[in-house]
């Protein structure tokens, strides 16, 4: 997935303000409970999801049993483990819960959505989020999400305003505000943005012209030695083939070309897609890192 350390520490910190509400009294309930809170808070997610789940194995009916499992689905997004934690989600039954709560949850499978590189489920559930049961604070919280999935799916301009509002509503000096304005505007101009590579185009420029795909994906020596490689292979064929040395031109020469024509062709469609991937992780991790000098800069000012 396309995020980097210092965003998976930005949507840390997001969690952190978001759970607070939600933080399960241990001294309230058994052992089991305490011990899984003690494992999460040293940051031993496996052990945590288990005792988890054996808290609810013989405690389904817990008044616990909502926020042990939003816990667990943490365990499983910090262990990676994004399709677990959204199967941990969609067991909570959501018509008993109140609004403030649903939006956590709502929150949540938005951004195991988008480590999932599924940028429009993501946006679907950070929509359902009801700003008027959320705090002014978590309402924050929820725009650097809301601005990296807006850039997965390519609404720039959407994206850019939702930055330049989080930016706004900061507690930081106006001087600071407009330096950050003046980047954002930069970053989100029409040189800047990531390239839309697309598989299927640069296989089919191939299919045409062997190693035009991967010049179209950025990889212009990589496409020339394949246009090189294709037009020997194919001539050292019809060569072969030519002089009666059929065993040669048949599999040399054009066995040879038939392997670097369609292994260039499946070639070309993954290195667009890689450079896609690549050039959206250099544009999202330049965001991170102003949303973290942003946020670094209002807690600097919140202190004073």
């Amino acid at each position: 997935m396309n995020i980097n350390k210092k965003t998976i520490i930005v949507f840390f910190l997001i969690c952190i303000s978001l759970c607070v509400p939600y933080s399960i009294n241990a001294e309230s309930d058994n052992n089991l409970l305490y011990k899984a809170d003690s494992l999460f808070d040293k940051g031993h997610y496996f052990k945590a999801s288990i005792a988890y789940e054996k808290f609810l194995f013989y405690n389904a009916d817990s008044k616990f049993a909502t926020k042990t499992k939003i816990k667990k689905a943490y365990c499983y997004r910090f262990l990676h483990r994004h399709e677990d934690a959204l199967n941990e989600l969609n067991r909570i039954n959501f018509f008993s819960l109140h609004d403030t709560l649903k939006n956590l949850i709502y929150y949540e499978k938005s951004l195991n959505f988008l480590m999932l590189e599924q940028p429009v489920r993501a946006l679907f559930n950070l929509n359902q989020i009801r700003p008027e049961f959320t705090r002014n604070r978590q309402i924050l919280a929820i725009k650097p999400l809301q601005v990296l999935i807006l850039n997965h799916n390519r609404e720039w301009k959407a994206a850019q305003d939702t930055f330049i509002s989080l930016i706004n509503n900061l507690n930081i000096k106006k001087k600071l505000v407009n330096q950050y304005k003046d980047s954002i505007n930069i970053h989100y101009s029409r040189k800047n943005l990531p390239k839309n590579y697309s598989s299927e185009k640069a296989k089919n420029w191939s299919r045409f012209i062997p190693g035009a795909g991967q010049i179209y994906a950025g990889r212009t020596w990589e496409g020339i030695t394949s246009f090189v490689l294709n037009a020997a292979a194919i001539t050292f064929g019809f060569h072969q083939a030519y002089f009666k040395f059929w065993i040669t031109g048949y599999f040399v020469g054009f066995g040879t070309f038939y392997k670097t024509y369609f292994g260039g062709m499946e070639r070309a469609s993954f290195l667009a897609k890689t450079e896609r991937h690549n050039e959206m992780t250099i544009f999202n991790e330049y965001c991170s890192r102003i949303m973290l000098k942003a946020m670094e800069h209002s807690n600097a000012q919140n202190t004073n």
